[in-house]
């Protein structure tokens, strides 16, 4: 049985209904291969590089187990949700109605111009590294051998990258930087 982590992004529209019906597609498109699904809390966060403006994303991270599935069918049934729900792509990190990326998959590591596993950024980005301890702390990225929770917890420590000052929030709400 395969172990494959997917994360789920969005900020246009009504972006935790999306991740909603995106969580809803992934499950129904792979019967019967598809053998355990958890997915984490949703989370705020910050849009981070491209065009400046953007609405905050909500993010998410789903852990699945597989039977008889390669990363490659698991890429082509996430391209064909984004499809189905209205995924356009113009320009690198815009603004977007959905976005989901194959993160792992196994310890397969792939590396073409579409598709890359383990994702080349997931190691240094909060918004996927938080949601994954919700249903993958234990899992290991397999270029550094490290657990996710070990990640997590050296970024934490890291200096911030983006310092938020907004007097939109409020105290209670909380925003991955």
């Amino acid at each position: 049985m395969a172990r494959c982590l997917i994360s789920f992004g969005a900020n246009l529209g009504q972006p935790a209904v999306t991740i909603n019906q995106d969580e809803h597609q992934l499950q129904s498109l792979k019967a019967g291969k598809l053998q355990d699904f958890q997915i984490s809390r949703l989370f705020r966060t910050p849009a981070v590089g491209g065009p400046t403006g953007q609405p905050p994303f909500m993010n998410a991270v789903a852990a699945l187990h597989l039977m008889d599935c390669s990363p490659w069918d698991v890429w082509h049934v996430v391209r064909e949700v984004e499809q189905a729900l209205g995924r356009v792509r113009l320009e690198r990190w815009e603004a977007r109605r959905i976005d989901l990326d194959v993160l792992l998959f196994d310890d397969h590591c792939i590396w073409t111009q579409h598709f890359k596993l383990p994702h080349p950024r997931m190691v240094m980005r909060r918004f996927i590294l938080e949601p994954a301890l919700d249903v993958a702390a234990q899992w290991q990225e397999p270029v550094s051998g490290m657990r996710l929770d070990r990640l997590a917890q050296r970024l934490r420590r890291g200096p911030a990258s983006i310092a938020l000052v907004s007097h939109a929030l409020r105290r209670d709400q909380v925003l991955l930087e």
